[in-house]
């Protein structure tokens, strides 16, 4: 076995070139094959020292194994909400991002329940998961200094997502428990090009933005105002969609 120094940071962005041009048993080498794996590695506990023994497929090609002593490790490995407690608990998720479904106080079908943050969806941006959870903490904290009941909300508009747009968090609304102002943040299904971001109350559109590349992995947002929503006594659905012409 070809001896390394201790385990360090795992996190690299050498190129290629900077690993073949490197020493063999170099750190370059040994952080541009950790980046290119692709497969979870093996990890085997070793009873002798305590510490941990990872094996990667690049390494067993080349006769290598590599000896970390470390108290924790983490493994980030992929971006889908991890909602076991929540399945436990029967809140219901959204297929599209396995994450819970929510109003627009971004409480969940169970009531004093509220998610946040990449529990809920994936973001782009941490401070979009701050700005969620300062929303979420302040209705939970109404929820409790209100004792759990809920002053009649009126009633429940969902948001629908359709035409390229994949889903929208929140799903759905109660216009008296907006704020005045409520972000509604989602994904597209596609590339699209010089194409608008239409919102439709009922069969009216009241808002029209036109960008100019939209794709999946770009988070998308739209803002509804409470006053505009209250304006339309016969409010039954809100629709956002993805249209060609203005």
């Amino acid at each position: 076995m070809t001896a390394f120094p201790t385990l360090r940071s795992f996190v690299s962005y050498q190129t290629e070139s900077d690993c073949y041009d490197a020493d063999e048993l170099s750190e370059e080498r040994w952080n541009y094959a950790f980046w290119q794996q692709n497969e979870t590695p093996v990890i085997e506990a070793d009873d002798g020292d305590k510490g941990m023994k990872i094996l990667f497929d690049w390494y067993r090609e080349n006769g290598i194994e590599h000896i970390g002593r470390c108290d924790t490790l983490l493994l980030s490995c992929g971006l889908i909400p991890e909602n076991e407690i929540s399945r436990s608990m029967g809140v219901e998720l959204n297929p599209v991002t396995s994450g819970p479904s929510v109003n627009e106080s971004l409480e969940t079908n169970i009531p004093g329940v509220f998610a946040c943050g990449n529990v809920l969806h994936v973001h782009d941006l941490v401070d979009y998961v701050s700005e969620e959870a300062g929303v979420a903490g302040k209705n939970a904290a109404k929820y409790i200094k209100c004792g759990g009941d809920h002053a009649d909300s009126g009633k429940e508009i969902p948001i629908v997502a359709t035409d390229g747009v994949r889903y929208t968090v929140p799903k759905t609304l109660h216009v008296a428990n907006m704020d005045d102002e409520l972000t509604v943040r989602f994904r597209v299904g596609g590339v699209y090009k010089n194409c608008y971001i239409s919102t439709y109350l009922n069969d009216q559109r009241i808002i029209c933005r036109k960008r100019p590349v939209m794709a999946p992995g770009e988070m998308e947002q739209v803002k509804l105002q409470k006053s505009v929503l209250e304006a339309m006594s016969d409010l039954d659905h809100i629709t956002i969609k993805i249209e060609e012409e203005a």
